[in-house]
């Protein structure tokens, strides 16, 4: 069964254009894989393209962290090393990577008279470029695509999560409002019964002392 992130055909950017799905990382949710402008990359060759793009590590100190060390996938414990993420981007086929890494995938050199002055910064699309280096020169740059940060699924998901929590929340303090109406109904039931037990105990001694006081009478 392939890992291959699904397309979602209802996903269209700005232009109308369906959004073009990531590229793969075995290890992550497609959802988690969304970024606010990415670069749609086509691999016209015949064979996969594997990219390692370096996103840098997180020293661990903390026990959990070191815990959830031990319990990491192979993958996801190599990312974690050294820092390198890994793309895959099939034969054929069409994958977007975060805008970030264009540099890293490709090192263009732009041909337009305008950018002379910077020529590897170009970011126009209709100027010709010149591939100079990179770790994806054989991939073609075919446009740049916005994607939601958060995606509609995910957004009625947490509304839906948050309607749980919120009536998790107001069934707890009716129950706590409960438990102190019962705490506070049972303390007055304690306090009526020892002012009841009081009230017979002092009508017993007044009793006692009436009869004492008689009977010193008859002698």
């Amino acid at each position: 069964m392939s890992n291959q992130p699904t397309h979602n055909p209802h996903a269209y950017d700005a232009n109308g254009r369906p959004l073009v799905p990531p590229a793969e990382r075995p290890f992550v949710p497609y959802q988690d894989q969304e970024t606010v402008q990415e670069t749609v990359w086509l691999n016209p060759t015949d064979r996969d393209a594997v990219l390692d793009l370096y996103v840098g590590t997180k020293p661990v100190y903390s026990p959990v962290m070191k815990d959830r060390w031990k319990r990491m996938s192979p993958p996801q414990l190599r990312e974690a090393r050294t820092g390198l993420r890994r793309f895959i981007i099939r034969a054929g086929d069409r994958r977007s990577i975060s805008s970030d890494f264009d540099q890293a995938i490709q090192q263009t050199v732009c041909q337009e008279q305008e950018c002379s002055a910077m020529p590897m910064y170009c970011r126009d699309q209709t100027h010709h470029k010149m591939v100079i280096g990179g770790l994806g020169p054989q991939l073609i740059n075919e446009r740049v695509q916005h994607r939601p940060t958060v995606h509609p699924s995910l957004i009625e998901a947490y509304a839906l999560e948050q309607a749980a929590q919120q009536r998790a929340i107001e069934t707890l303090r009716q129950k706590e409002a409960a438990d102190v109406a019962m705490a506070v109904a049972h303390a007055e039931t304690l306090k009526a019964a020892a002012i009841r037990d009081s009230l017979k105990a002092n009508e017993e001694k007044a009793q006692a002392q009436a009869g004492a006081s008689g009977a010193k009478k008859d002698k």
